[in-house]
């Protein structure tokens, strides 16, 4: 059986840290998935990122293609 949990966060730094605790509690990075907006401009021209690799999990996979593999 597969449970399925949700939550919403007010910016991608809160999930992002939520990750972190559910990985350190034994769940497997590939179990879990972030769906953002861009409302405050995360992946944005103003930081550099247009058209640009965003690694932050520093695995050497653009973690928005992983995202989508995984969503």
């Amino acid at each position: 059986m597969t449970t399925t949990i949700s939550r919403l966060y007010d910016n991608y730094a809160d999930a992002e840290r939520a990750v972190t605790r559910l990985e350190s509690a034994g769940v497997p990075h590939s179990d879990i998935s972030i769906v953002a907006n861009n409302s405050d401009d995360w992946y944005g021209a103003s930081r550099g990122k247009a058209g640009g690799k965003v690694d932050r999990d520093r695995d050497g996979v653009d973690d928005r293609a992983e995202a989508a593999g995984t969503g």
